[in-house]
């Protein structure tokens, strides 16, 4: 997205002239350089969480990444502000670009590209929480970005759900070899082709029963219960955990309707200001609560480094590791900026849950690295 460079740059100067916009883009350029060479995966969730959220100085990680992104932004412009309470909203910008960049980008040669839809998954897992943004410049970009990344996640949801087809004339065009070792040498890329397809296939035939069956049974395996004994707020979390799990990743925009569908028929009636975050979290077990912290210790660790990104995960972790569903407030509103008090309606929680499980799938394969 660095074609928008001059239109997102308003965000900071009202005027931009040629020079900030070469500035800006070099800057970007030395961000996106460093993420493909260290191929750091917690690079997405700093990046992210820098780009939609901002960069608080009340909060230590943030100051440590905003120390980083200022080194970076020296080499280009050696007059720049070295104070986050002077710097953040630049920053903020040239974290907004590089995340742009990251989801619209082409394959090339040194591209580090492969976690690209981790990227989209965490823009909505760190933007369903957050308030709007200050300014209509900084909406602007925001709104650009979770568009990019919805986009993203549909056609890659598409593209996963695409049902294979193998051409039988594959067969009849080999040549039997004289001996078994070259026949075999003829015959094996076929079959792997041809099983290849034949496992595709199955896997969303599996998806869509999978899915049916959850539906037909209409009973949540979280709570152990029928949903139609459960409340709003116990649908939209349990409902979104299981039908993300039984779905292919990512799962696509019409699930999450199908989860939303749920919620309106378990809520007697709408509740506009919703629960606080704290009594939500409050009235289920531990047990519960652990069906959001993803089973791999490496996922956990990699999932909890930053709250802001994933802050209903972290939360989840916490109650897990202590055993109580209290006493992470203080920590979450140090670590994150916001509030145990924050209200949230059974509908809200819903698409939470549903972006950070989705996160959590799509940040899988590079647990570890």
């Amino acid at each position: 997205m660095l074609s928008n460079a001059f239109e997102w740059e308003r965000l900071i100067h009202p005027t931009p002239t040629d020079e900030m916009i070469a500035r800006r883009k070099a800057i970007v350029a030395s961000v996106l350089a460093a993420f493909d060479s260290e191929q750091e995966v917690e690079d997405v969730l700093r990046l992210v969480s820098a780009a939609l959220t901002g960069l608080s100085p009340a909060i230590a990680a943030d100051v440590e990444y905003g120390q980083e992104l200022t080194e970076v932004t020296k080499v280009h412009h050696q007059a720049f502000p070295s104070l986050l309470s002077e710097n953040a909203l630049d920053l903020q910008l040239t974290a907004c670009l590089a995340v742009g960049e990251l989801l619209t980008r082409k394959h090339a040669e040194g591209i580090w590209r492969e976690p690209q839809n981790a990227v989209a998954g965490v823009c909505l897992s760190t933007a369903g929480l957050m308030p709007g943004g200050n300014g209509l410049h900084l909406k602007t970009v925001h709104e650009a970005l979770l568009a990019a990344s919805r986009e993203l996640l549909a056609r890659t949801a598409k593209t996963v759900r695409k049902r294979p087809e193998y051409d039988l004339a594959k067969l009849d065009e080999l040549s039997p070899a004289g001996d078994v070792a070259a026949f075999w040498g003829q015959l094996k890329p076929v079959l792997a082709t041809a099983f290849d397809t034949v496992a595709r296939a199955s896997a969303i035939d599996h998806e869509e029963l999978e899915v049916l069956w959850w539906l037909y049974n209409s009973e949540s395996v979280t709570f152990a219960k029928s949903l139609s004994e459960m409340a709003a707020y116990d649908v939209a979390f349990a409902a979104s955990i299981e039908l993300v799990d039984r779905a292919l990743c990512p799962a696509p925009a019409s699930l999450n309707g199908i989860v939303q569908g749920l919620v309106a028929r378990a809520a007697n009636k709408p509740n506009a200001a919703g629960k606080a975050l704290k009594s939500i979290v409050g009235t289920w077990t531990t047990d519960i609560i652990s069906a959001l912290v993803p089973e791999d210790d490496a996922a956990i660790n990699l999932v909890t480094t930053l709250p802001k990104a994933l802050p209903l995960t972290w939360i989840a972790g916490k109650v897990a590791t202590a055993s109580v569903t209290t006493g992470w407030e203080q920590e979450f509103a140090s670590r994150t900026g916001f509030s145990a008090n924050l209200k949230i309606t059974p509908e809200a929680l819903a698409n939470q849950v549903f972006a950070e499980r989705t996160a959590q799938r799509l940040l899988f394969p590079f647990q570890g690295e």
